[in-house]
């Protein structure tokens, strides 16, 4: 993770809009065929289909198209699996 990288997160998925919030949790909505890879032109390879995203997801926006950052996605699950995890414990009493 860079200082300088915005990363947004797959709040939800609307019908064919995509709803992603910063890290400050201001919504952006785009359109659901921005998350995927564009089309091979003609003549090239078949065109690969894009990374199934899903909610929770961390996107970066790179080169022009929205990313899934894998490492990001996963240090966030696994923190939030803790936090939850943590809640259970406690009975969901007490503080973060």
């Amino acid at each position: 993770m860079t200082e300088d990288t915005k990363y947004y997160s797959l709040d939800r998925l609307e019908g064919g809009l995509a709803v992603l919030l910063g890290d400050d949790e201001t919504p952006l909505v785009i359109s659901v065929e921005a998350l995927e890879d564009p089309p091979a032109p003609c003549g090239d390879a078949p065109a690969k289909q894009g990374p199934s995203f899903r909610e929770g997801d961390v996107l970066v926006h790179k080169n022009g198209r929205w990313q899934r950052d894998d490492a990001e996605t996963a240090r966030r699950r696994k923190k939030n699996a803790a936090l939850l995890a943590n809640l259970r414990r406690r009975g969901g009493q007490g503080r973060l």
